[in-house]
């Protein structure tokens, strides 16, 4: 690297609004791995429907839940929703992290499942 492009570098770090950032911090929660009820691949073939995801416990995901950042999948398809997932779900919410495989508060499940 030259000596401009730290310059450049510095210049921009300087006009970044640190104390009215639009990122809020969020720490990491304990979380155990959810239980199975089947292989990710037979969830392709099978029906789903779309629900709240605050209502989805005991249901079975029809898709990967994934928080970005960190990208590391909370639910994966053919898993069952719990509380806990729930709650995730939720503070990642209110601390402006989306969600991958929700849209405006839904989520795929396995119907009847």
């Amino acid at each position: 690297n030259h000596e401009a492009e730290y310059e450049m570098l510095y210049s921009a770090l300087k006009k970044f609004p640190i104390l009215n950032n639009p990122y809020t911090y969020c720490s990491m929660m304990e979380y155990r791995i959810p239980e199975a009820a089947m292989a990710p691949y037979e969830t392709l073939d099978r029906e789903n429907e779309t629900i709240d995801y605050s209502e989805a416990s005991g249901r079975v995901s029809a898709g990967n839940l994934v928080p970005y950042p960190p990208g590391v999948p909370l639910i994966m398809s053919g898993e069952i929703i719990n509380e806990e997932c729930i709650a995730m779900v939720r503070y990642y919410e209110q601390n402006g992290i989306p969600v991958l495989g929700i849209q405006e508060r839904n989520i795929q499940v396995i119907k009847g499942e």
